[in-house]
């Protein structure tokens, strides 16, 4: 992996970015690109919301309808598992989300008309259900390619 940074992605005094600084700065590339879009961690709980009140809040109020799903190499998904299966479960419902799935190259991929992960012993079973839902899955291989390719299907 290219590890190489846009130039304007700071790291503010840290080794490298968190996954939420990823996520913040391609949401601030749609931004600078003329596209809206937004994070949970953006978004204050009220008294009481779980995480899952809080996403299904966030979708409710801001009327969203398209999901951008980042997917780096080697990447903690337990959280984000569970946020799949809430847009699977839109899909289930007859909802048509727009779900794009942007997976670093090295972690997985299309091949042969089919999704294939490269991670060994990594759970994916979601990835491929969002494929098979014609989701389409975006491969990156530098975060330079990335941010360019969330700046292109962010608007």
């Amino acid at each position: 992996m290219n590890t190489q940074l846009p130039a304007l992605w700071r790291l503010r005094g840290k080794k490298c970015l968190a996954p939420v600084d990823i996520r913040a700065a391609l949401a601030e590339t749609i931004h600078q690109h003329g596209g809206v879009a937004t994070i949970m961690e953006a978004h204050d709980k009220t008294e009481g919301e779980t995480n899952t009140a809080l996403f299904n809040r966030i979708v409710k109020d801001f009327g969203i309808d398209r999901f951008f799903v980042y997917w780096p190499s080697g990447a903690q998904r337990t959280g984000l598992d569970v946020e799949l299966g809430f847009l699977l479960q839109m899909f289930h419902d007859g909802k048509e989300p727009d779900v794009r799935i942007f997976v670093e190259s090295t972690a997985g991929g299309m091949d042969g008309g089919h999704f294939t992960a490269h991670e060994k012993g990594r759970r994916t079973t979601y990835y491929e259900d969002l494929v098979a839902y014609g989701c389409p899955l975006i491969e990156w291989e530098s975060y330079e390619r990335l941010r360019d390719a969330v700046a292109y299907h962010g608007l």
